[in-house]
């Protein structure tokens, strides 16, 4: 499941950058915006963007932590815990 959401999240990005590139989807529409100026059209694409990937991170991280609480394994909570603690480490403590 987490591989999936991993995919997902990845092949966003993707689209966008061969988009850019002249494969159409979001990266034309984003190339266009910036031919053309179209500074308001550009921030809304790359907001959009932007949201996409965030919430297949975050639903990816929620849906692993599920996955391996109802596993019962002490040893993957540890890992979590763990994991958990150097996030906020590097988020909160610069």
């Amino acid at each position: 499941m987490s591989y999936t959401l991993y995919r997902w999240e990845l092949n966003i990005r993707v689209a966008a950058v061969l988009g850019f590139v002249g494969a159409g989807g979001l990266g034309q529409r984003i190339h266009i915006a910036i031919s053309l100026f179209l500074e308001n059209q550009l921030l809304t694409y790359l907001i959009f963007i932007y949201a996409l990937v965030t919430i297949a991170d975050y639903l990816s991280a929620y849906l692993r932590r599920r996955v391996i609480y109802a596993s019962g394994c002490l040893r993957c909570k540890e890992a979590i815990l763990l994991t958990l603690s150097f996030e906020h480490l590097v988020t909160h403590h610069r």
